[in-house]
């Protein structure tokens, strides 16, 4: 049985070389944790107090992934006006089905008290007669 290997150094070896010349980095690593931080420090991406900005590196590398910079992957629409909507848009939380039925149910009653109150709005209202015990 082979062994299946997702080291992008082992199975793109012509890759593995690239990216430690672009990056100026020193060793061929998979670890994202020991890769960002010298990301971050080749396109001089620090936070307050000297840490490296991850997050900031983490989207240079895709922009480069995506303009083909790190070989030729490309998935999706690399054109710079796609890539800053998808970064700006708004994420709707979506609600689920059972969370749509609760609020259903509770807008069905509140229409329903509503109807009720609008009904007796239209009766006379009650009158204590000498019958009634107050």
């Amino acid at each position: 049985m082979a062994a299946h290997f997702t080291n992008i150094n082992f199975n793109f070896p012509m890759m593995a070389t690239s990216y430690l010349k672009l990056y100026n980095v020193k060793e061929p690593t998979d670890d994202i944790r020991i890769f960002l931080p010298q990301v971050a420090k080749y396109i001089g991406a620090l936070k307050k107090g000297g840490e490296y900005n991850l997050t900031l590196a983490a989207q240079f590398l895709i922009k480069q992934y995506r303009l083909g910079k790190l070989g030729r992957f490309t998935l999706d629409d690399i054109r710079p006006e796609s890539l800053e909507k998808f970064l700006t848009k708004e994420i709707e939380d979506p609600v689920s089905r059972r969370q749509q039925k609760k609020a259903n149910k509770i807008e069905e009653r509140r229409l329903k008290r509503m109807q009720q109150l609008g009904k007796a709005e239209e009766h006379e209202p009650w009158q204590p007669n000498a019958e009634t015990k107050l």
